[in-house]
């Protein structure tokens, strides 16, 4: 079983663990009953496995209701995917770093044009919570960036839809869309870096300079 990403060549399979389970729990189970097999096979690690029939249906149950769970949050984020594939947001790109896994990804934003950061390409990554999109991803510049509302040092993001302002109803899009946008339009009044804030406000050209200069020497590796 598993979820089809996008179609062709650049399938993403997402393996469901269900199917798994359940062959393992089988033979599992069959070796408990076998008189001739009084342990399980070496090749299970002793602390995964149960050691008796009863323990093992408690431990593939909980396991099952793990994954079913995760369900709702798989088929939201597989979607954004194939929107992302089908509808390109401009500027940006983000996948998956590893197509097995859909709640880590990678992403790219590109300076907006007419600003200081223009020449640059900026990596971020985004962690999917499995209440996403209930409660917002985790998302981080690894490209160190020279703004008011980002962490130079971890790539935190000081942005309100990241936080109290997240509603279910964004998408991965719209939040890159944000992000490229926030490059060039910092929140001065909500600033990580209140004296960099004050810069922007009040020596805008000192602080083009500097973020000029950031993103020529961290930004320029391209995409």
């Amino acid at each position: 079983m598993y979820f089809a990403g996008v179609r062709g060549e650049d399938e993403v399979r997402v393996e469901s663990n269900a199917c798994g389970l359940i062959m393992i729990g089988v033979a599992l189970g069959c070796c408990l009953n076998q008189p001739h097999h009084p342990s399980p096979p070496t090749t299970l690690h002793p602390h995964r496995f149960p050691n008796n029939a009863q323990n093992c249906t408690n431990f593939l149950a909980n396991d099952l209701v793990k994954l079913q769970f995760k369900m709702p949050t798989l088929r939201r984020i597989q979607q954004e995917y194939r929107n992302l594939r089908d509808d390109p947001v401009e500027g940006c790109t983000a996948s998956p770093i590893d197509p097995s896994n859909l709640f880590s990804w990678q992403a790219t934003i590109r300076g907006p044009p007419e600003s200081p950061y223009e020449s640059g390409t900026f990596h971020l990554t985004m962690e999917f919570p499995e209440t996403y999109p209930r409660h917002p991803p985790t998302v981080t510049f690894t490209t160190r960036v020279y703004h008011p509302n980002i962490d130079s040092d971890n790539g935190y993001i000081c942005i309100n839809i990241l936080r109290q302002d997240w509603c279910p109803v964004l998408t991965i899009s719209s939040m890159l869309l944000s992000l490229r946008s926030f490059l060039d339009s910092p929140d001065v009044e909500d600033a990580y870096y209140p004296s960099m804030g004050k810069e922007y406000v009040e020596r805008r050209d000192v602080f083009d300079e500097q973020a000029r200069r950031f993103t020529e020497e961290f930004a320029r590796g391209g995409e």
